[in-house]
């Protein structure tokens, strides 16, 4: 048998952000602060030869649509558009 592993660098991401929100304890409150309801895989008009690269441009807009447009800053480094 030959195995073969490779350290795949550009999936480490570093991220350290926090949100300081005051509210009472009640599900309804907490709720009110979901910015999505289900978490489930997105795909963005992907492209490329292996099908492996997505429209950011859609991203940013899919974020910014549930008020979290900030936090693609954070993750690419860019501002979006």
């Amino acid at each position: 048998l030959c195995f073969r592993l490779r350290k795949l660098n550009w999936k480490r991401i570093l991220i350290r952000h926090r949100e300081d929100i005051p509210f009472d304890s009640t599900t309804e409150k907490m709720e009110e602060q979901r910015k999505f309801s289900i978490f489930e895989e997105k795909a963005f008009n992907v492209h490329g030869a292996r099908g492996n690269h997505m429209d950011f441009g859609q991203l940013y807009q899919f974020l910014n649509a549930r008020g979290c447009g900030d936090v693609f800053q954070m993750f690419f480094g860019v501002e979006g558009q």
